[in-house]
């Protein structure tokens, strides 16, 4: 205790001397980092090392030299990178690692080159579920190689024999430092090179040039696919094929046809061509300007949609209108188009819009047919037809010969009983006959009446003998209640009264 008491004595400054410089060795090593050992005993379980700056010799496992593959590279004297895990543990040892430190080394390497975008140098080790094992040439380090990206198309199982453990170029998709894992990709490694080669072909057709002798190879339903010069393939689409519609790109070309191309579009990115014969083709809209407005041309239907009917001029191949279904019928709205036409018919049609700009013709099938709304009798005139559907109040009546489907309320269907009731015996398919109350041609409605045209009005008894309020007359009681007499007037059985019983005798 003797030397605490005069802090300024010779044997205390040394004592701090000695203290500060210990010290000072310890705190320029950081845990997590990797330093150079050098071995200075090879005991037959652990190595005894030298880390410069440690107050401690460390110890390592030989497991883990025999693991690296340098159990008969270390020799008493060698170096060997460890990584310092801890400077001092709960024990008061030092922790070092060299496997740690390897792969620690190897993952710095790989982050490097991920962050350089440059290719590692593996070697495929195994296959495991779902892909392979590599292993990085220069640290070891264990990475995994989806299926999907060991080559640009399925390969047998000989053929992936031969790719294992031979050193080659791989792609790193990924790095995760917090799982420590690595993916990469033989495929993109192979791509690459197949879209260097293929921007140099690329580059040899500008859009609009027009390549000759090109090859049909194959025919989907989307387009045909064509060999351009041996030495690329091709896609023309469908809708590129001709100015008219495709429905089948086999009925324009069949395998092995050899057809001029036009270059139309170009993708270095995607590697691809646009190509397109149609441009081959003399354009069909250059003859529009020769067509009559409002006059019937003959069309060939080639496609029906729900909207309306594609059809193309009959003696004008290419040129494709648009018939909308709002032009089709003059009195339904909505018309089922398939019960109407079917594909490859020929119907009159006239053309009442042009756009050259737009490259767009629309044609009218029901200006080409007479409106039946002006083949309509007169206000008052009686016709028949059938009863084609009922509502909650009126009835609907398609006239014989017109397809006009009319109007006719419940009230108008009879002058006795109840409307409701007269509403419920009409049944759908009825034969009747209506006479025609009122038209609105613009609104393209027709209100009829069926009880106009087959009853007599009853309330022409009272015209024909003048009888008005106050007249008297004789009439028959049908039947009482609490409240009222219910009376018919002699001579005009049509109609009933009622009479309150408290003024039956005023």
């Amino acid at each position: 205790m003797e030397i605490y008491k005069d802090l300024n004595n010779k044997a205390t400054k040394e004592f701090e001397t000695l203290l500060n410089t210990q010290l000072s060795k310890t705190k320029k090593l950081e845990e997590g980092k990797i330093y150079d050992a050098k071995v200075i005993k090879i005991g037959s379980k652990f190595l005894t090392l030298s880390i410069e700056g440690l107050k401690q010799d460390p110890v390592l496992d030989l497991s883990e030299i025999k693991s690296l593959g340098l159990d008969d590279k270390v020799k008493e004297g060698s170096i060997i990178p460890v990584l310092l895990e801890k400077i001092e543990d709960r024990f008061l040892n030092c922790v070092v690692s060299a496997t740690k430190a390897s792969k620690l080394r190897g993952w710095n390497k790989i982050v490097e080159l991920y962050n350089k975008k440059e290719p590692l140098i593996g070697a495929i080790k195994q296959k495991i579920k779902g892909g392979y094992i590599v292993s990085h040439i220069e640290s070891g380090m264990l990475c995994f190689l989806p299926g999907s990206q060991l080559d640009v198309r399925p390969l047998k199982d000989a053929q992936v024999a031969n790719l294992m453990n031979v050193e080659q170029k791989f792609a790193i998709l990924k790095c995760d430092l917090a799982r420590g894992n690595v993916a990469v990709s033989r495929r993109e490694i192979l791509e690459s090179g197949k879209q260097e080669s293929r921007a140099k072909i690329l580059s040899k057709y500008p859009v609009g040039t027009i390549i000759k002798g090109c090859v049909a190879k194959s025919i989907s339903k989307f387009g045909v696919f064509f060999d351009v010069a041996g030495e690329i393939d091709v896609l023309v689409h469908q809708s590129e094929l001709s100015h008219a519609h495709v429905n089948d790109p086999a009925e324009l070309v069949s395998i092995g046809d050899t057809m001029d191309l036009m270059v139309i579009s170009q993708d270095m990115t995607k590697g691809q061509l646009g190509m397109s014969l149609r441009k081959m083709m003399p354009d069909p809209y250059e003859k529009v300007s020769n067509l009559e407005l409002n006059k019937p041309l003959p069309f060939k239907i080639m496609k029906i949609k729900e909207y309306g009917f594609f059809a193309e001029a009959v003696g004008i191949p290419g040129l494709v209108s648009l018939c909308h279904q709002s032009e089709v019928s003059h009195t339904q709205k909505n018309p089922n188009l398939n019960k109407l036409f079917k594909v490859g018919q020929t119907v009159m049609c006239s053309i009442f819009e042009v756009s050259k700009e737009k490259r767009r013709i629309l044609i009218s099938y029901k200006r080409c047919i007479k409106n039946p709304y002006d083949m309509l009798p007169e206000v008052g005139s009686v016709a028949s037809g059938v009863i084609s559907n009922t509502n909650e109040y009126a009835c609907f009546i398609t006239l014989d010969g017109l397809d006009i489907q009319t109007f006719c309320h419940c009230n108008d269907i009879s002058f006795f009983g109840k409307p409701e009731e007269n509403l419920k015996k009409m049944k759908k398919g009825d034969k009747v006959k209506v006479k025609i109350l009122s038209i609105d041609k613009n609104q393209q409605k027709v209100r009829t009446g069926i009880r106009q045209a087959n009853e007599e009005d009853p309330f022409e008894f009272f015209k024909k003998r003048n009888l008005g309020v106050k007249s008297i007359v004789t009439v028959k009681v049908i039947k009482s209640d609490n409240k009222f007499l219910y009376v018919k007037i002699i001579g005009c059985e049509g109609l009933e009264f009622s009479i309150k019983k408290n003024r039956k005798f005023l």
